[in-house]
């Protein structure tokens, strides 16, 4: 992912300056991916994704959580969060009480003066006026643009979303916006016993495609998504072993022209690897159009049980 130097765009506010600081270390040490950032701050990706992304100045734990991962300086940091959260809480600079405090009571009418009692009258009727005033004006704008200018395609919004390169999370870069499932294959134990399927998914807003797993998830067993680019043979590889809920998906690939992109997926438990699910290589689809919810995966067999010798689903046993 390309990052900036910060110190070419510099910012008055210290929280979106350390922000912009965090994001360029990431890019400087190879740390741009938020599923590597996640494995080594154990925090989930949309928390590191909210933190390097937002407006706000992230919590004191995620920062440094953040520049421990990338290598960067603990106690630096550590400063640069204290000083962006002083900015942020800092009172008003001195003079503004000045500025606003209220005029002496002898500056006002007295309670039950006929100059107040006028005084609250002419307001009164000043402040109708002005709102009646208002909503004219605001209608007669309105038509008036809505005349002047076509309707905001629905496709718009999704034009301008950032395309992700090459090992990126596709739902992190919101890719699951217009998803098409292209293509699904089953995917076996290492004993040929149904695991759940495979399915090839694209987005063309983002002009990129990926895997995705449907299947329990367990820290006994490793489930492994490729996603592989031709004629270049470019791979961007995921890996899940842990005891997540159901179904995990891999990092996206590029589709530019002349290329395709199809994926892999397999189960390793123990040393034992299963048979590689693989789909055909399909090139960039325009159009689009949201998939279906998928089906759940087919349940293990409940009579099931290893053969001797034999590795295969631990579910069984």
């Amino acid at each position: 992912m390309k990052t900036s130097d910060p110190a070419a765009s510099p910012t008055e506010d210290p929280a979106l300056r350390l922000v912009a600081e965090l994001n360029h270390l990431r890019g400087a040490t190879g740390m741009a991916s938020y599923r590597k950032l996640a494995a080594q701050t154990n925090y989930s990706r949309s928390a590191l994704w909210r933190a390097t992304r937002g407006s706000r100045l992230p919590s004191r734990d995620i920062t440094l959580a953040l520049a421990s991962a990338c290598g960067g300086d603990i106690a630096e940091w550590d400063r640069k969060w204290r000083a962006a959260h002083a900015y942020t809480t800092t009172a008003r600079p001195p003079g503004d009480e000045a500025a606003t405090a209220a005029p002496p009571a002898s500056a006002f009418p007295q309670q039950g003066s006929p100059v107040r009692r006028l005084t609250r009258t002419w307001l009164v009727v000043m402040l109708a006026t002005a709102i009646v005033v208002l909503l004219a004006i605001t209608a007669v704008v309105s038509v008036s643009r809505s005349a002047a200018r076509p309707p905001v395609a629905a496709s718009q919004p999704q034009a301008l979303l950032a395309k992700p390169v090459d090992g990126d999370d596709p739902y992190v870069n919101k890719c699951g916006t217009d998803q098409q499932r292209l293509e699904y294959q089953n995917v076996y134990w290492p004993d040929h016993e149904l695991y759940g399927w495979l399915e090839l998914y694209h987005s063309h807003v983002c002009n990129a495609s990926w895997g995705y797993v449907f299947g329990p998830n367990s820290a006994r067993w490793q489930v492994t998504i490729v996603a592989r680019r031709l004629p270049d043979n470019t791979v961007a590889p995921s890996r899940t072993n842990a005891n997540d809920p159901p179904n995990s998906w891999g990092n996206v690939l590029s589709t530019p022209p002349a290329t395709c992109v199809r994926v892999e997926a397999y189960i390793t438990v123990g040393t034992i690897r299963g048979p590689i699910a693989v789909t055909s290589c399909q090139p960039d689809r325009p159009g689009g159009g949201v998939a279906p919810p998928p089906t759940p995966p087919p349940a293990p067999p409940p009579q099931y049980t290893a053969s001797p010798g034999r590795q295969g689903s631990p579910i069984g046993r």
